[in-house]
């Protein structure tokens, strides 16, 4: 669609100097209110400065517009074309297997939103050609805290539909594997019963003069000359050991805590969540200090329940302490045990939703690695397979910023619950997408794909501990359903011909490629760049594939047989030839930004498998955009421009063009260094409006190291609730173009980027009226407030550098 003509550019110079003077009234009011002076030097400069403003303004209007819009349309300018909204699917699969589109023809699977009052049903498709579908089961969810230690974590399910696919952690309780971890010796001997009762008397000593209270240790034969020690760490033996003696009324507990030969280490305790205890005491950890055999507690009510005063922390006994325990029996024996070498192993309790790979983590020896680096771990097991098997998972995280995306790392399991090493998860793609339940916040869906080798019949994911979901069978999908044209066409000249197809909005090669305009990742743009786009049959010939050889204008919806794409390559066509529009992608824009939750009925081909049963969207679909209007195609390429930017409002030109369609919505506000030092400026939030602000004092402390060689700008959106936009997502694209101009600009050395808060000012209606957009009061305090309810009065004089009053409303009632 080409660009329409500008508006007229002239200028009057009678209308100019009539401004002129309503500006000068209203900036003094005091002055004199008469004619001006013709002979007057200054009024006499301003109307010289009026006729030459309106001699320049009549030549660029006499200039030819027409002409020029020509070649801007020769050149490749037109209006931008709408965007389709991207989301994150998660499927719920009736039967495993991979999901593959047909080369040629459009989806086989198609997703729909449900139909509002407002909206129709919306088609969304799948980006990606292959997608490996499995019937995951949820076992376990935990947290693996380097100081905490294992935190079983309850899955509670986004869907009920969804089951197990997709899931967020819930509530959460110590782990209680460890409450139950057993560590067996077995010795075989010729002389049972002289090593039972051996084990017996150092027990006996280890307990008794030894002060090894925690450790609880019992010796058993177990027949054909096998002699068992099992040991057990047992808080509570060490509590009814001392129990007796205390606690009294407002005293102390002392207990006897000895350690093993050859390590300092006994175990990490807490006290337990007691109703007897004040409530900042409960789960207070309790600290070993020094190296004297006992242990004291500080101030214990009188009552208490000895076997759950204390508990353990959630974490495996040491491989090197499971050894010391055998040397120290060795040590104290002075006789046969030293000479014997017992099978060690070591078991763990179980229960509801207690993770099922610890046990086999600890005897791989990746428990240590696995606890100092710490995350949330999410256990899925599948059916038994003979062949690998491939498994898309996606964690949904706090935050946009795709440069920082999450670090993943999974294990095997196998049939035994032993663990497997798999190769590191290869990423597909990364998505950002606003969250509805937060104020203002993003969540970035990182999805990889795992390759279980054969054996396997599980998995666990290490996520970061700040991980809001999980989801299985994650798929990336787009608001460009395929429109089943089926029109012919027959070619009757070699000269270029239009065709009208039967709907706007066609999404074309050159559209997709903005991708990375988006401010979304290149791996999920290069997913999108990837969809098929249309299928256009020539008689005679191979068919044209994404519209290669004509020309398309997907804002009007017209394709132009003879006529170059957007590579500058033509498909000749002779007359007679028959072109049928097989089929197309088309995109409803920014209608397809659906909330969370509305993409949720399924339809698929009758022979495509796999069946997919359930199909749900966690968050918001987001990035569609509208076609460009007109108007705004007019400011963006016949605005008045310079080659680099020099002024303030070079500067915020240049921002307004990096908004593109969006910068009607925003406000954009460039600081000269003499006004941020010459002129007295502050911060909002003012200190009257609201408590400390640690980010608004970081920014102070920034603005107040810049030189003249740094650009400051502020924007931000008009309307507060504005729905589709983020600070963020803006701050990029501008940061992006402002670092291309440092390498052409020698004086440029960086800029800051800060927020603008939109301000509603309290006037009453007889109050003198207020030049919009206002960035500090001149005469007397002006009360303004935000949209969050702070209030404060700016001082007169005084410029905010991050907010501008934007609407006036009358004064609240007091």
């Amino acid at each position: 669609m080409r660009i329409p003509a500008p508006p007229s550019q002239k200028l009057n110079a009678e209308l100019l100097l009539r401004d002129v003077r309503a500006r000068l009234a209203e900036r003094s009011p005091h002055g004199d209110p008469g004619d001006p002076d013709p002979t007057d030097p200054a009024w006499l400069l301003l109307e010289q400065a009026a006729w030459m403003v309106e001699r320049l303004s009549d030549q660029l209007d006499q200039y030819p517009f027409a002409a020029l819009q020509q070649v801007f349309h020769l050149l490749g300018a037109e209006l931008q074309p709408a965007l389709p909204a991207l989301g994150v699917v998660a499927l719920a699969a009736a039967e495993e297997g991979v999901l593959r589109s047909i080369p040629g023809e459009p989806d086989q699977t198609r997703l729909f939103s449900a139909q509002t009052e407002r909206v129709s049903a919306l088609e969304f498709v799948l980006v990606e050609p292959e997608l490996p579908l499995v019937i995951p089961r949820l076992v376990s969810m935990a947290r693996l805290d380097p100081e905490d230690g294992l935190i079983t974590v309850e899955p509670v399910p986004l869907d009920r539909e969804l089951g197990d696919v997709a899931a967020r952690p819930g509530a959460s309780r110590p782990s209680a594997l460890f409450e139950g971890e057993e560590l067996r010796y077995v010795v075989q001997t010729l002389s049972a019963n002289d090593t039972l009762a051996a084990l017996k008397q150092v027990i006996e000593q280890l307990q008794g003069p030894r002060g090894l209270t925690w450790l609880d240790l019992t010796a058993s034969a177990e027949g054909g000359g096998a002699v068992t020690l099992t040991a057990r760490i047992a808080p509570g033996r060490a509590v009814r050991a001392a129990i007796p003696e205390g606690p009294s009324p407002g005293g102390d507990l002392v207990l006897r805590w000895g350690r093993l030969n050859d390590t300092d280490w006994t175990p990490p305790i807490c006290l337990g969540e007691l109703p007897e205890l004040p409530p900042a005491r409960r789960g207070q950890f309790v600290a070993h200090r020094g190296r004297r055999d006992e242990l004291i507690l500080h101030d214990l009510p009188v009552g208490l329940d000895p076997d759950r005063l204390l508990r353990r922390l959630p974490q495996p006994t040491p491989p090197e302490v499971v050894s010391a325990i055998w040397r120290t029996i060795a040590a104290l024996d002075h006789g046969q045990l030293g000479a014997l070498q017992p099978k060690v192993s070591v078991t763990f309790g179980s229960g509801a939703g207690e993770p099922g790979w610890v046990a086999g983590a600890a005897r791989a020896g990746r428990w240590e690695a696995l606890a100092e680096e710490g995350g949330l771990s999410t256990e899925l097991r599948f059916s038994p397979s003979e062949s690998p098997r491939a498994v898309r998972v996606a964690v949904i995280t706090p935050g946009r910023d795709a440069e920082r995306a999450p670090r993943l790392s999974a294990l095997g399991i196998d049939g035994q619950g032993g663990v497997i090493e798999l190769a590191a998860p290869r990423i597909a793609w990364r998505l950002p997408l606003p969250d509805e339940s937060t104020s203002r916040g993003w969540r970035l869906v990182t999805a990889v794909d795992l390759a279980l080798p054969e054996g396997a019949e599980g998995l666990v994911l290490f996520a970061p501990l700040d991980t809001v979901a999980v989801l299985t069978n994650a798929a990336l999908v787009a608001q460009a359903p395929a429109v089943r044209d089926g029109r012919q066409q027959t070619v009757q000249r070699n000269v270029p011909e239009a065709v009208t197809l039967l709907h706007k909005d066609v999404l074309s090669p050159a559209a997709l490629s903005r991708a990375g305009d988006w401010a979304i990742p290149a791996d999920a743009a290069a997913r999108l760049a990837a969809l098929p786009l249309a299928l256009m049959e020539i008689s005679g010939e191979a068919p044209a594939l994404d519209w290669a050889g004509v020309t398309l204008d997907g804002s009007a919806g017209q394709v132009t047989l003879n006529a170059p794409d957007a590579a500058g390559v033509i498909r000749p066509l002779r007359p007679g030839q028959r072109v049928t529009q097989r089929w197309y992608r088309r995109t409803d824009g920014r209608v397809g930004n659906v909330p969370a939750g509305a993409i949720s009925f399924v339809e698929q081909e009758p022979a495509t498998r796999p069946r997919i049963a359930a199909a749900r969207n966690p968050l918001p679909t987001f990035h569609g955009e509208d076609r460009e209007a007109p108007e705004q195609a007019v400011e963006r390429l016949f605005a008045a421009q310079s080659a680099l930017p020099v002024l303030p409002a070079d500067f915020e030109r240049l921002v307004r063009q990096v908004l593109g369609r969006r910068a009607p919505d925003w406000e954009v506000r460039c600081w000269t260094y003499l006004e941020r030092t010459l002129f007295p400026w502050d911060l909002w939030p003012l200190p009257e409006a609201a408590a400390a602000d640690p980010e608004g004092t970081a920014l102070a402390e920034s603005l107040r190291g810049l030189g003249p060689e740094q650009v400051v700008i502020a924007l931000g959106p008009r309307d507060p609730s504005l729905a589709g936009d983020s600070f963020e997502v803006t701050r990029r694209e501008v940061s992006r173009a402002l670092d291309a101009l440092t390498r052409r600009l020698p004086r440029l050395r960086g800029s800051l980027i800060m927020r603008l808060w939109p301000l509603d000012a309290e006037r009453a209606k007889d109050a003198p009226s207020l030049t919009l957009p206002c960035f500090g009061a001149e005469d007397a305090p002006l009360t303004v407030r935000d949209e969050r309810g702070r209030r404060a009065a700016l001082p007169p004089g005084v410029q905010l550098l991050n907010a501008a009053v934007l609407r006036i409303v009358p004064p609240e009632a007091t």
